[in-house]
């Protein structure tokens, strides 16, 4: 008995097709490097796909291009060589809510209104000041003296929109989050 028990498991470990990638560790945020650090080896049979996802030999050193959350196996499509550092993270202010609306790895169109006039509550027609970039995080007022009326987000953009970003939040245009695609249905 104890020899056929022993072949069934040989037999079983001689079958077995999991390989080993790797998952996040902790959420990567899209311009991020990535360090053996920030990863956890996970054992999984994902038969011919197991080429579509990060192995330990080719983890240290890329950069994440898009969110991913932490325990999601990492995508080789969502890593980028160190040399194409195209994007950098900016802080907005957006109008209190946002939070129902978008989360981390969320692609949204950032769209800004300019005031008509200092103390109006009267903006020009809204214009599309960054197409595509990815909430990183979404920051929660808190305290006593926070601004209850906006919600500070994170997002990770292309550097030649960072310019357009910063002359926006600097004007104290009225910027708001919109979502693309299905992302905040």
């Amino acid at each position: 008995m104890l020899v056929s028990t022993g072949g069934v498991v040989a037999l079983l470990r001689s079958a077995d097709t999991s390989v080993v990638v790797m998952a996040a560790g902790a959420p990567l945020d899209a311009g991020r490097t990535v360090h053996a650090s920030d990863l956890v080896p996970v054992r999984v049979r994902l038969d011919t796909a197991s080429g579509l996802y990060l192995t330990p030999e080719a983890a240290e050193g890329m950069v994440v291009t898009r969110f991913v959350g932490a325990g999601e196996l990492v995508p080789r499509s969502s890593l980028s060589s160190a040399d194409a550092r195209t994007t950098a993270s900016v802080v907005i202010p957006t109008s209190a809510g946002v939070d129902h609306l978008v989360a981390p790895g969320t692609v949204v169109d950032v769209w800004a209104a300019a005031a008509k006039g200092s103390g109006t509550s009267s903006y020009e027609a809204p214009r599309v000041v960054v197409s595509g970039a990815t909430v990183a995080q979404v920051i929660q007022p808190q305290g006593f003296v926070a601004d209850q009326d906006h919600t500070q987000v994170q997002l990770t953009v292309p550097r030649q929109d960072v310019a357009a970003v910063i002359a926006s939040t600097d004007a104290h245009d009225e910027i708001t989050l919109v979502p693309v695609g299905d992302a905040g249905a």
